[in-house]
């Protein structure tokens, strides 16, 4: 049967079910007296029984419900009520979100007993961690027992420091204890092996997985942070980043090499009007056409279906949108008038310093008739930890940094600018060491230091003034120990002239004349020779003219 007259059909039965059919004179006929036997009439006399007349099965279909395209009338709803319908009926029902703001219990795929195979893989699973976590523990007691005349060094000599006046033999036992303290060497390589072992234990563990999958993360735990910057390593954007800054020639242009640690993420504020102008047709509007953006002060231009797409599904009004930047796009020169806004992941429980540097490294030099840098940004001394609550949100800058924020203004007659941001990290602290890239430590090399409330980098001091034009990022490096190759965060993004640069940024911001940059003018060899002859009598006007 047709789909569509099985519809037809349905639909019919419920209004006749609902609806009685009406008699040939429009009136109904009252239903008879139910018949009983022996019933008379008013003469006495015995009355003839009719049969009963034999009700149908199937009820009595209405002509119009006939049509193969009949529908019901739609209910008389309000609003209300018509909201909560489509709400609970029409609209499909999505997954909660799952977070640390809305944590969720962990349950098994697949319930015991279901699949032999499945459980048998669980047991083996726990027995295997059940085993690492044992040698974990004897670890763990190898590295107190091999620390423990360290430890009780240290407290005695740090007791004996606090003192003013030592007599002899307090002077004495104190260099005792500096001896034992130097030359008694550290279970480094036993702690490197407990942090192994910790992430081994759990990497394999379905509700770890899970928790990871489902952004449910705590930094604090060793396997969680491995995890992660696995993820990020193998499955992020870290591919992408490392092309660009290699293609556009970053690296080795402005630093000679650069290893990133982290997760450095961009987010630029732009007007509404300005966002829309940069989308393409395809997610402009639903008839794929690309209308003209009204002026703020002139609200009538704006059509209804560009308030509907912006307030339905970008949620643009007249406020400023934050658009993530992918490494090596165009960016306009109003979109980068503001700071930007900076997101990062670390994967290090300590709290550790870095130094926040934004340069411009194709600005032209007219008197070497080359390219110099200019530095648009450099904050010091920013502290990233993973296990602060800052974790994957804004990093928190100073209101007054070092070197305020000067939006990019690439000259006019230039090619397209490479604008670079760094996030290095400073030097670590005396008898600090950092483990390297992709290893995971839970706690670090040097006891005493408490992990992630004392910064393990030295603070580095700048000079009041440092000079924007001309700046030498390989010299500022190596002047305040600042190693990319031992981790860090980078991102770059490209940035043309446009009138508002000249007509905005260089006037209003910089408040200096923009310089005005071109080809020099080609004079042919011919006409250089014409111009020295002329005035003498070996000139002629008329010389190469055909």
């Amino acid at each position: 049967m047709h789909p569509l007259r099985r519809v037809a059909l349905r639909n019919a039965t419920r209004a006749a079910s609902t609806t009685a059919a009406p008699s040939p004179s429009g009136t109904a006929k009252p239903s008879p007296p139910p018949s009983s036997k022996g019933a008379t009439t008013q003469s006495g006399k015995k009355a003839k029984l009719s049969p009963a007349p034999v009700k149908s099965s199937s009820p009595k279909v209405p002509e119009i419900a006939k049509d193969p395209f009949y529908r019901r009338p739609p209910l008389q709803l309000d609003k209300k009520e018509f909201r909560e319908r489509k709400k609970r009926l029409l609209l499909p029902r999505r997954r909660p979100q799952i977070s640390n703001f809305a944590p969720k219990n962990y349950s098994r795929p697949i319930p015991k007993g279901i699949v032999p195979a499945y459980d048998l893989a669980l047991q083996l699973i726990a027995e295997d961690s059940g085993n690492i976590q044992k040698e974990a523990e004897e670890l763990a007691k190898q590295i107190i027992n091999a620390e423990q005349p360290l430890r009780e060094a240290e407290k005695a000599a740090e007791s004996l420091r606090k003192k003013q006046d030592l007599t002899a033999e307090e002077t004495s036992l104190l260099a005792s204890h500096e001896k034992i303290i130097s030359e008694t060497p550290r279970a480094n390589e036993m702690r490197d092996k407990l942090g192994i072992l910790q992430v081994q234990a759990k990497t394999n563990d379905p509700e770890t997985r899970w928790k990871i999958q489902n952004a449910m993360v705590d930094m604090s735990i060793p396997v969680h942070r491995y995890l992660e910057e696995q993820k990020w390593r193998k499955n992020g954007n870290l591919d992408l980043l490392m092309e660009r800054v290699h293609q556009m020639n970053i690296v080795p242009d402005v630093i000679p090499v650069m290893h990133p640690s982290l997760d450095l993420q961009v987010v630029y504020r732009t007007p509404a009007r300005e966002f829309l102008q940069s989308l393409p047709n395809s997610e402009r509007l639903p008839n794929q056409q690309r209308p003209t953006a009204p002026p703020e002060e002139d609200v009538e231009r704006d059509t209804e279906a560009d308030r509907h797409w912006r307030n339905k599904h970008h949620g643009l009004k007249r406020r400023k949108v934050q658009m993530q930047v992918e490494p090596g796009t165009y960016l306009d020169s109003r979109q980068t008038q503001l700071a930007p806004k900076l997101y990062t992941r670390v994967f290090h429980p300590d709290t550790r310093l870095y130094t926040l540097l934004m340069v411009d490294y194709d600005v032209p030099d007219p008197s070497n008739q080359s390219f110099t840098s200019f530095l648009h940004w450099l904050v010091p001394n920013v502290p990233l930890s993973a296990t602060k609550p800052g974790y994957n949100h804004r990093i928190l800058l100073p209101k007054v940094s070092h070197t305020p924020y000067l939006p990019p203004h690439p000259q006019k007659g230039t090619a397209y600018h490479r604008y670079a941001t760094f996030l290095l990290p400073q030097a670590p602290l005396d008898g600090v060491a950092y483990p390297p890239n992709g290893r995971v430590q839970d706690k670090l090399y040097e006891p005493g230091l408490i992990s992630g409330s004392q910064p393990t980098s030295k603070i580095i001091t700048l000079p009041n003034q440092i000079e924007r034009e001309g700046f030498d990022m390989r010299a500022f490096i190596k002047e305040f120990e600042l190693n990319p190759a031992l981790g860090g965060g980078v991102h770059m993004f490209r940035e043309v002239w446009d009138e508002w640069v000249s007509s905005v940024i260089y006037p209003k911001v910089l408040k200096k004349p923009e310089p005005v940059f071109g080809r020099p003018k080609i004079v042919p060899p011919h006409k250089a020779i014409m111009e020295e002859l002329k005035g003498t009598r070996y000139f002629n006007p008329n010389e190469g003219e055909e």
